[in-house]
């Protein structure tokens, strides 16, 4: 999922998302997102999720308190709040990918200086392949595939 496609789920425009900014304070170990006003100057909303009742909450940080979340209807800033968090998770999770393959390079490269026959040997790794991938199978005597031991 990119962008894009994240902006069409949450329901939010580009710039109603970088009017969000996320606030990590550690001490309290709490994410939170202060999110600009798009109608009033001045004024941020700060979303947060409330632990008690498992949802967002859309409080005044400065100003007036949103009319919407009054309502009890999700606003625009809990939508943008949400949708900046799973671009967050989005980003970590193709980091952890690319360091994934990084440290499969590095394994296979050990390997292969180890190995007395490998020589001049080079292995490619595919990134999307499976763990299953060149498993020879056999039949167990219920019938069913299992990998060769």
């Amino acid at each position: 999922m990119n962008t894009v496609e994240l902006l069409a789920k949450y329901k939010v425009t580009e710039s109603q998302l970088a009017a969000c900014h996320r606030i990590e304070d550690h001490q309290l170990r709490q994410v939170w997102y202060a999110v600009e006003s798009a109608s009033k100057t001045g004024v941020e909303y700060k979303v947060i999720f409330d632990r008690k009742f498992g949802k967002l909450r859309c409080m005044p940080f400065t100003g007036e308190p949103c009319e919407a979340s009054l309502e009890g209807t999700i606003c625009w800033h809990m939508r943008a709040a949400a949708c900046h968090a799973a671009e967050i998770r989005l980003q970590r999770i193709a980091e952890q990918e690319r360091q994934m393959v990084e440290l499969a390079k590095e394994i296979a490269q050990e390997a292969r200086a180890r190995c007395p026959y490998c020589g001049g040997h080079t292995e490619v790794i595919d990134p999307t392949s499976s763990s299953l991938d060149g498993v020879k199978w056999e039949t167990a005597p219920s019938g069913r595939q299992v990998p060769m031991k």
